[in-house]
């Protein structure tokens, strides 16, 4: 049985259906691995758990994870975790590579 042919059209949109999805995961884990950083360097900062720590940084609300891909974000959300705690981090600010 031989395949079915497929236009070009067709097949440029699976090519960047793919890469679309290949971004979207990369985007993902850079977001992952932020928010790990984040974590170990709020928990650092507290003299708190990482993992009391994660647990908090995981309750925040979906709307507000993008703000882990800026570093004025990643700020914020140490405030709004380090409010958990009730405590104060007016310095926080993350290492950029």
């Amino acid at each position: 049985m031989t395949p079915e042919p497929i236009s070009l059209g067709d097949l440029l949109s699976r090519a960047l259906q793919s890469d679309a999805a290949v971004a979207a995961a990369m985007a993902e884990r850079a977001r992952y691995e932020t928010a790990g950083q984040l974590a170990d360097d709020v928990s650092d900062r507290l003299g708190a758990d990482r993992a009391s720590v994660w647990d908090s940084l995981c309750k925040v609300p979906d709307g507000m994870l993008s703000l882990l891909d800026t570093p004025q974000g990643c700020t914020a959300l140490a405030a709004y975790v380090a409010e958990d705690f009730g405590q104060v981090l007016a310095t926080y600010a993350p290492t950029i590579h």
